[in-house]
């Protein structure tokens, strides 16, 4: 039965100048494939697992600090430092800047020298310039079919996208950097790190070597670069103060003017307040005559119910008067009557009396 596919594990073909091939092949189908030098390792996924346990512990028991743990280092890094940890002084958690992380790059000639971390192939692909970083020879993270790798964007988004969702650090895993601030591991991270936030204090692990040449990747050239960067930098950063003075003395303007506005306003609220005063002085002055006005009103009001109330009774009176003076009448009336008629009758019979006494 032949393999569907092979897909390189590792390999130290990409190192110029290496002098033997080194490679670790997974042939789908078959089994793990170790090419060293013209000798092929045929393994069972089971045996190479338990083949790469082996060597793990062997690496570690040959590095003899109490502070090296092997779970801590990224097993392509560990490659570049094998010869170098044998010199191991110590390993500390520190915490620093990310701009003073430097990180490998190409000057104008092409020549690979140290920056800082601004300068990163990484974030000036996040930042839209990925030609340096496209070109760059790497070794990716496999997909999640496990059959190909990621392109170096890919790789990029990835590592964002990461960060954005677990934040840094995740498990222990630190940024890992040489004594001079040189990166060992982590630039992805970094980069994804400055990206999001800007230059903000982060937890970085720092390797220390007892020889120095260990401990510098820098030439004078980088360093010379590094504080070519940080003088421009210092002198971006006395620019932005001398733009923030400025603005801040425009702020002082402004704010003179909305004091000077703002009192204005307060001596035409005072003259309205006065106004106002003037105003409630007369409504108040007003109120009094009306009140008075008022209290006249009832005091004609009652003086006006007892005049109707003494006419009422008058009229009443009057009716009185004038039902007595009818009845008087009427008795006087008859009384005429009765006094007419007696006088008619004795004048009647006085008459007839006289005619009688003619004849």
């Amino acid at each position: 039965m032949s393999n569907p596919a092979v897909i390189q594990l590792a390999s130290l073909e990409e190192i110029t100048g290496f002098p033997y091939r080194f490679e670790i092949e997974d042939n789908i189908g078959e089994a793990i494939h170790i090419h060293y030098k013209d000798i092929r390792l045929d393994m069972t996924i089971k045996e190479f697992n338990e083949f790469a346990d082996s060597v793990r512990k062997i690496f570690a028991s040959m590095v003899e600090h109490e502070k090296f743990h092997i779970e801590d280092f990224d097993a392509g890094n560990l490659m570049w430092l094998a010869a170098s940890l044998i010199d191991l002084e110590d390993i500390r958690t520190e915490e620093m800047y990310l701009e003073d992380i430097l990180v490998d790059t190409y000057d104008e000639e092409g020549k690979v020298v140290y920056k800082p971390l601004p300068n990163s192939r990484v974030l000036k692909a996040l930042n839209g310039d990925t030609a340096e970083n496209d070109a760059r020879r790497q070794i990716n993270y496999f997909h999640q079919n496990g059959c190909e790798r990621q392109s170096n964007q890919e790789r990029i988004n990835y590592d964002l996208e990461q960060i954005k969702q677990y934040g840094y650090p995740v498990d222990g895993e630190l940024i890992m950097l040489r004594g001079d601030n040189t990166i060992i591991d982590g630039q992805h991270r970094a980069s994804c790190l400055y990206f999001l936030y800007g230059n903000i204090k982060v937890p970085v692990r720092k390797i220390y070597f007892k020889e120095r040449e260990h401990n510098n990747a820098c030439t004078q050239s980088d360093q010379l670069n590094e504080y070519k960067y940080k003088l421009q930098m210092t002198q971006q950063k006395l620019f932005g103060l001398e733009q923030q003075y400025h603005n801040l003395d425009l702020a002082l303007n402004e704010k003179d003017r909305y004091i000077e506005k703002y009192q204005k306003d307060i001596h035409e609220y005072d003259i309205a307040l006065n106004e106002k005063d003037r105003y409630i002085e007369k409504y108040q002055k007003d109120m009094h005559k009306y009140d008075i006005a008022l209290n006249e009103k009832d005091q004609y009001i009652e003086n006006y119910q007892t005049e109707i109330k003494d006419l009422e009774k008058a009229l009443r009176e009057k009716d009185v008067m004038t039902n007595k003076i009818k009845r008087e009448l009427e008795v006087l009336s008859e009384k005429m009557s009765r006094i007419e008629n007696s006088v008619w009758w004795k004048v009647k019979n006085t008459m007839d009396h006289l005619h009688d006494n003619k004849k």
